[in-house]
């Protein structure tokens, strides 16, 4: 018996959220398949990019989710990439107006769901839409984004909880001076996470869009926060600010927009509720106020993971400087800038070899999430980002690639990648994790955000 409650919203129907009292879960089954070449979406077609099926009883919980890239390959149009189980929405919309941008560029995606109900056969897309497409306006969906589905049973020590905007939020309006903190903030999206009585951390990921609003550009930025710390204690070893510019030159129309945050085990015990905040970016004194005014789309997706037998994250990297109100590492330059990486074909080590462990009698599914600002300077001639996952010195994972172009390769944006180890079950004992960044182009200064790139548990 199909026990999936429908909800008509924004002419899609979409599958009610998980309570955090529907499943105490453990990461145990599911499968993740990559896109194996850039896949054209044309206009006026719904395209199925990957899909996988799985099994599933009624009581037992799914998570799907995909982190990825497109790009805009002819005319004007916005891109929608969203998953689809049994033809029914699943996960938030991850869209971009590359119309209303004076230079479209690629971008990087996240889109994620949590949901309960299903019973028997199940089968997952991840999928392309052309919207407003002129003429035969069409994009791409790049090589190496991912689509993962894992299967959480009623019994074990983990919980899931999630939660989604059913309509489009009220316009956040901001006027957030030069150095300003803390951060002004509104609850957009909150969810029980259930913690009470839970060993490990809270873990979190938010995904969706933000849209301007009244025509007031500048910098949105989401991030989650917890019932203990409140909006304006987050901790940025906890919390990762996620930031796109909503400007003409970068994505006003529409933006995807992700984060994660990680709560430590030490607080989850009180931690019963996260929250999602739409805040502002602080700019310095040279560029006066930022008094961006935006929306954050209807879909948007808030989804709590607690209770994991193995968890850690990579909270900071050393030698951060201030850029306005965030915290970056420069990465790499082409002209030998102070405290800056040659620009090399080799490749940069982001984030050094962190070591983590799998226990004895653990399914060896894990899941990993990296994301980080990336910022580059208004010269710049600009170019492209590619960052990827490394588990045991093998790339996994999907490219989290940005592209930067001139005159605005100062627009912030964020990447995003992940992996699964669904097919691949890990070993019990010590494994190696790291990021590795790619340039290609002309950077004075490249930059990417210091603050908790990187997550992962199971």
């Amino acid at each position: 018996m199909n026990r999936i409650k429908l909800i008509l919203l924004s002419n899609l129907f979409v599958l009610n959220v998980l309570s955090a009292h529907d499943a105490l879960v453990s990461l145990t089954r599911g499968v993740y398949k990559t896109l194996q070449i850039d896949t054209v979406v044309e206009a006026l077609r719904k395209t199925a990019l990957i899909s996988a099926s799985v099994e599933i009883s009624p009581d037992d919980a799914i998570v799907v989710g995909s982190d990825g890239r497109f790009y805009p390959v002819a005319g004007k149009l916005s891109a929608l990439v969203q998953i689809e189980c049994n033809g029914r929405l699943a996960s938030n919309e991850a869209v971009i107006n590359w119309a209303a941008s004076q230079y479209p560029v690629q971008h990087s995606y996240s889109v994620i769901g949590a949901w309960s109900g299903f019973d028997g056969n199940v089968t997952c897309s991840l999928m392309g839409i052309a919207l407003f497409p002129e003429g035969n306006a069409s994009f791409a969906v790049g090589a190496t984004s991912n689509l993962y589905i894992t299967i959480i049973p009623n019994t074990g020590s983990m919980r899931v909880s999630g939660n989604l905007l059913r309509a489009d939020s009220r316009p956040y309006q901001f006027d957030v001076k030069p150095d300003q903190t803390p951060l002004p903030s509104y609850p957009a999206l909150s969810v029980t996470t259930g913690a009470t009585g839970l060993s490990g951390p809270v873990v979190v990921f938010a995904a969706g869009r933000s849209y301007v609003s009244d025509g007031y550009y500048g910098d949105a930025v989401w991030f989650i926060y917890n019932n203990v710390n409140g909006s304006g204690a987050t901790d940025r070893q906890e919390v990762m600010h996620t930031d796109n510019d909503l400007s003409p030159g970068a994505e006003s129309g529409n933006a995807p927009m992700y984060t994660h945050a990680f709560f430590p085990s030490s607080e989850n015990s009180l931690v019963s509720n996260v929250t999602l905040a739409a805040s502002a970016e602080a700019w310095n004194h040279a560029s006066g106020d930022n008094t961006v005014h935006y929306i954050i789309g209807a879909t948007t997706t808030l989804v709590s993971f607690t209770g994991a037998a193995v968890s850690g994250r990579v909270p900071w990297i050393d030698g951060a400087i201030p850029i306005g109100n965030s915290y970056y590492v420069c990465v790499g330059s082409d002209c030998a800038w102070p405290g800056c990486p040659p620009i090399t074909g080799n490749g940069h080590i982001f984030i050094p070899s962190t070591l983590f462990e799998v226990p004895a009698n653990h399914s060896g599914i894990v899941f990993f999430s990296f994301k980080s600002l990336i910022q580059g300077e208004s010269n710049d001639i600009g170019g492209y980002l590619a960052a990827q996952i490394i588990i045991d010195g093998n790339p996994v994972g999907n490219l989290a690639v940005q592209q930067l172009s001139t005159p605005d390769s100062i627009s912030t944006r964020t990447l995003s990648a992940s992996w699964s180890s669904a097919e691949n079950p890990l070993g019990a004992g010590l494994h190696t994790i790291s990021v590795i960044v790619h340039i290609v182009g002309k950077f004075a200064q490249l930059y990417l955000g210091a603050q908790l790139p990187l997550v992962w548990f199971g």
